[in-house]
This record gives C-alpha cells, structure tokens and sequence, in this order.
C-alpha cells in the first residue's frame, strides 16, 4: 500500500510539472552548475523548459534530488546539507528549485540533509564507482503544514 502511495505522489508531483506554464528560454540558460569544494551541483526544474533541462543533463550527475510536498506541490529555497561518510559537511546551499543534481568527486556513501521551514529529512545515498548508470533520485516529500504553504479553509470574520 505504501508504494502505491509513493508512485501516485511521484505521478502526481510528474503531471504537475508538465502542467506549468513554460518558463522564457532565458530562464534556462540561467541555469549553471556550480562547483564548492569539488562537488559540482545545479538547481532548478521551474517550469516545462527547466525541468526538461534538468532530466537530460542528469544522465551525466551522481544524484537526482527532487523537493515536493506531500499534496504535490514543488519546493524551492531548499536548504541542502552533503556530508561524507565521516559525517564531515562537504557542501551546504539552498537549492532555488524543486530539483538539484549532484556530481560527488569519490565513490562512496553520502548523506543529504534537506531543509525546509526548519523541518529537516536526511536520506542516504551510495555512489557506485562505475558511475556509468545515471543518478541515484532521492524524493524529499514533507507534509504540507511542515511546508509553510498556506492552506486554504474557511476564514473568520472579523
């Protein structure tokens, strides 16, 4: 039961993105990778165009990070965490998209600490030395009240 909820969730999060509206073609050539301390990462995946983008580049990225929240909305401004097998911070930024791709200089075992609104989920990835068999895709999905997305209801009258 709980895998049929994981893949509707993912389908659903899949639709959404197609549904958005283009963004300009400006918007994803402003996407560039970044490089800290030999990792090399890039964010983004807004709109049709960017997350297109985003799906053909990571054929050459170790991880495939996506920020959701649980009714399906995407996440953005992200607070992200890698930390090396010794538990050592190699990388901390705040992922501006839903999306963020991750090339990690060694093999081995990392884990990612994402951030949003002060809740934290930690998920652990393993980074084959043949690297020839595309990104391992780590899901981060919160429940909407940890979000801070407004939930719409009733409002009172004042």
């Amino acid at each position: 039961m709980k895998n049929n909820n994981i893949f509707f969730l993912l389908s659903a999060v899949s639709c959404m993105a197609l549904a958005q509206p283009t963004a300009p073609a400006a918007s994803s050539a402003a996407m560039q990778p970044k490089t800290e301390n030999g990792i090399t990462y890039l964010c983004g995946g807004v709109g049709l165009d960017e997350s297109t983008a985003m799906k053909q580049a990571a054929k050459s990225y170790d991880l495939m990070s996506t920020f959701a929240a649980q009714d399906g909305s995407y996440l953005a401004d992200v607070n992200v965490d890698i930390l090396d097998k010794s538990g050592t911070t190699i990388l901390h930024t705040t992922c501006g998209g839903p999306m963020m791709l991750v090339k990690l200089p060694h093999a081995g075992n990392y884990r990612l600490r994402a951030q949003v609104d002060g809740n934290a989920q930690t998920k652990t990835a393993k980074v084959a030395s043949g690297r020839n068999t595309g990104p391992q895709r780590l899901v981060f999905v919160w429940p909407a009240a940890q979000t801070g997305l407004q939930q719409s209801g009733p409002k009172e009258a004042q």
